[in-house]
């Protein structure tokens, strides 16, 4: 299966969109488009190929990492990962998101092998959560995301908790 694992990553949040599900099971439920982007390694990127590993740095960089003139300026994935867990830290708050779908994932080639990495997560929020998760646009947040694992039977999330600070 195809997955986006990103742990602990620095993001701009760049457009966030509320709206309500208009199809599926859960037609009429609230839900949030967020679009994000941050810079990776360019090895993230073969989580999105299928088959065989692409040498992403032979292709889009020199041996001084710079950008190669190929004419590459952006990969764009035709993928829709469905099933992810979202966990992001805005401010002093933490949101934790399951059922997370990522699409929209294209990758620019920048200086020293890595890439900026934009994609879209559309997520079910409750209505308290919004205002709060739509902070992330003016202070950006901190990401980690990859495939979902079913918690155990019995076990619900907290949202939206308070984080302690770190001394």
């Amino acid at each position: 299966m195809l997955s986006l694992e990103l742990k602990g990553v620095d993001a701009d949040m760049t457009s966030g969109n509320p709206r309500k599900e208009r199809h599926g099971q859960e037609d009429g439920a609230l839900a949030l488009d967020l679009d994000f982007s941050c810079e990776v390694l360019s090895d993230v990127l073969n989580q999105l190929s299928l088959g065989d590993e692409v040498d992403y740095d032979n292709l889009l960089y020199d041996e001084d990492g710079q950008v190669k003139n190929t004419g590459i300026k952006r990969l764009v994935f035709a993928r829709e990962l469905e099933d992810h867990d979202l966990e992001l830290k805005i401010s002093k708050r933490k949101f934790d998101f399951t059922e997370v779908t990522v699409k929209k994932i294209s990758a620019e080639p920048i200086f020293g092998t890595r890439v900026k990495l934009s994609f879209q997560a559309q997520l079910h929020p409750d209505d308290k959560q919004i205002g709060p998760v739509l902070e992330g646009l003016v202070h950006g947040c901190k990401l980690t995301i990859g495939p979902g694992d079913p918690l155990p039977e019995g076990e619900e999330e907290e949202e939206g908790q308070e984080e302690t600070a770190e001394t």
